[in-house]
């Protein structure tokens, strides 16, 4: 197998093999998926980097704060970066690019929805949206933004339905590793990187400390406090999911 690496200037010395970019929302999992991802020897990244990129100098810087975040050289390598909010852009001629890899990631409201509140409440996260109608309005607004890049890329990307990492976790990581041509299979084992659990990078619940996919549902539960979803913010948010999964589906590739 043959690789084109891309030399990004003198003064970072990188030679990268690509990019990947996750793109979901909060309490996706996009945690657990960038923590499988980053225990590949083929890529370096788990955190969010809180960047927005619109050419080839923030792809540059992304290579810098990945490299820091993981403390090992990136050369060869996929560079990743999850996405979870619309003021954090990925610009087109970014999208373009034949060394990107764009995955989105999309977890039913009912689990996603109380997952935030639970987060928010219980770890006390700031800066994140912190009652029902406000949360409803982040998801719904983010899952239309995904729509809208879905759209551009038309079948370039790849869907993963985030329950499915739970309940289909071998199937998904054969067909992701596939995907990204990586030649070692990702496993559902991973490793604790320097900011696992540390808020503002991802997941800081106890679970993503686990280095494994817990299937276990009654686990899940106890990680955070359960928080009733009002019916009148429930319907809505379903709504927006079914018709963002539909198109995710219609238009990626899925895994």
């Amino acid at each position: 197998m043959n690789y084109t690496f891309k030399y990004l200037g003198d003064a970072d010395d990188f030679r990268v093999r690509g990019y990947i970019f996750v793109l979901g929302h909060m309490r996706s999992l996009s945690s657990l998926l960038c923590h499988i991802l980053g225990s590949n020897a083929e890529v370096a990244g788990y955190a969010e980097m809180h960047l927005s990129y619109h050419g080839e100098r923030d792809l540059r810087r992304l290579v810098r704060s990945v490299g820091e975040t993981i403390g090992t050289p990136v050369v060869g390598k996929w560079v990743l970066d999850k996405v979870l909010h619309n003021h954090d852009e990925i610009a087109p001629e970014v999208l373009d690019r034949a060394d990107v890899r764009i995955l989105f990631l999309l977890r039913n409201p009912a689990k996603a929805l109380q997952s935030i509140l639970g987060m928010t409440r219980d770890l006390k996260v700031a800066n994140v949206p912190n009652d029902p109608v406000a949360v409803l309005r982040y998801y719904c607004e983010r899952l239309r933004y995904l729509e809208r890049l879905s759209l551009r890329l038309n079948k370039r990307a790849a869907f993963i339905d985030s329950d499915r990492l739970i309940t289909a976790t071998d199937v998904v990581l054969e067909r992701l590793s596939e995907w990204l041509g990586l030649a070692e299979r990702l496993n559902p084992t991973y490793r604790s990187f320097k900011y696992t659990g540390r808020g503002g990078y991802g997941d800081t619940s106890g679970l993503i400390r686990s280095g494994t996919v817990v299937r276990d549902s009654t686990v899940a539960r106890t990680d955070c406090a359960v928080v009733p979803i009002p019916a009148t913010v429930h319907a809505p948010a379903l709504e927006a999911w079914s018709a963002c999964r539909e198109i995710l589906m219609a238009r990626c590739e899925v895994l």
